[in-house]
């Protein structure tokens, strides 16, 4: 921008001066006034364009330019040829394409038409500038309308990031709703099914005591009858008390399927030490982040035994507010270099990437893997400790 505002007032000022203090000016007296009109005229023009109208009104202005100039160039002397180029040099960027050409083939072809009466070096001279300027002039709307598409893009790519941001939480707020619903549905069933069936053999039971109490009296062998029935009744009620629960209650399976706990006690044997710690207050988390923990713990726990010849392995789960950090530390071997990133090391990252987290090694005193999640708004489940 800086250079296409040098190069405008120096091809408008530096000719347009140097024709009125020269020898070459052929006018005297008021025909001097007229000379200053009309460069005065194209400085106002080339401002009026540049900050009103539309491209088409833009466009009868900047003829107006090259009319002017061009008369100023035909009376007066060649060098004035530069004005057109300062008109030139001042096309507005956000014209199209086909407007800056058709605005450049109007410059030269007045330029050329202006530049009868003179000598014909002006010709050679004044076309060689002006295809330097028209070329500037085009490079410059390429690199305008080039920063104008990064910028677009880069403009995209903040929506689309804002878009997927809030598709993601909305994603994760029905989720919440479609497991709230679901439970609050389990429960009113169960609670159906309570009040239904359990509830009513507990008040028929309640009867049949009531029942016997009062033959008890008059004829025990039926009081006895009763409270055998009552008994084998109460038999049964604790039976579908027993399958309810058993259906509140989830397998231990899928309860410990990644369990770091889990994981500790599977791994150890007798060439094999895994012991297992909780630092910080535990919270529950999410399937991914568990998932995401057990697995890089499992290839730590892998590696140590594959590539350190480990005999003793160590897991730390520390629970903070904003962070999980897993540490998987062992008494094997140091590497002496760092270590490549194969299958396993790339699953890791790949999986703490998912989670926005990181994995980092650690060197000394003991070789160190670490895990670190950051919980975010959507770490752990709400209304959990």
């Amino acid at each position: 921008m800086w250079m296409q505002f040098l190069l405008r007032y120096s091809f408008t000022l530096v000719p347009f001066v140097y024709v009125l203090y020269s020898d070459i000016f052929p006018y005297q007296g008021d025909d001097v006034q007229h000379y200053m009109f009309g460069g005065l005229l194209i400085m106002g023009l080339t401002e009026f364009r540049r900050a009103w109208g539309g491209p088409y009104v833009q466009l009868l202005i900047f003829l107006g330019e090259i009319v002017t100039a061009g008369w100023l160039t035909y009376t007066c002397s060649g060098i004035l040829a530069f004005l057109m180029m300062a008109s030139v040099i001042s096309l507005p960027t956000h014209w199209s394409r086909s407007m800056a050409f058709g605005g450049c083939s109007t410059a030269w072809i007045g330029m050329n038409l202006a530049l009868q009466p003179h000598e014909p070096m002006w010709y050679v001279v004044m076309n060689i500038c002006m295809l330097a300027v028209a070329a500037f002039v085009m490079h410059t709307f390429y690199q305008q309308r080039l920063h104008k598409t990064i910028l677009d893009n880069n403009d995209d790519l903040r929506r689309q990031t804002y878009e997927l941001t809030q598709a993601r939480q909305e994603v994760m707020q029905y989720a919440r709703m479609v497991e709230h619903i679901a439970q609050a549905e389990e429960r009113n069933r169960i609670a159906h099914d309570l009040h239904d069936e359990l509830g009513h053999q507990l008040v028929r039971l309640k009867m049949m005591m009531d029942a016997s109490v009062e033959v008890s009296r008059m004829n025990p062998e039926q009081s006895v009858k009763l409270f055998s029935e009552v008994r084998d009744q109460l038999s049964g009620c604790m039976e579908l008390m027993r399958s309810t629960v058993k259906r509140i209650k989830p397998s231990d399976a899928s309860i410990r399927a990644y369990s770091l706990e889990k994981l500790a006690l599977d791994s150890g044997n007798s060439h094999l030490r895994v012991t297992y710690q909780i630092a910080g207050i535990p919270y529950t988390l999410y399937p991914s982040m568990e998932i995401t923990l057990f697995r890089n713990a499992q290839e730590a726990i892998t590696n140590a035994i594959r590539h350190g010849d480990a005999t003793e392995v160590h897991l730390m789960l520390q629970y903070e507010p904003d962070r999980l950090i897993l540490e998987v530390s062992n008494n094997g071997k140091i590497p002496e270099t760092l270590i490549a990133a194969g299958m396993g090391i790339r699953g890791m990252n790949d999986r703490a990437s998912a989670l926005k987290g990181r994995v980092e090694t650690v060197f000394e005193p003991a070789f160190l893997v670490r895990t670190i999640v950051p919980l975010h708004d959507t770490g752990t489940l709400e209304g959990t400790s």
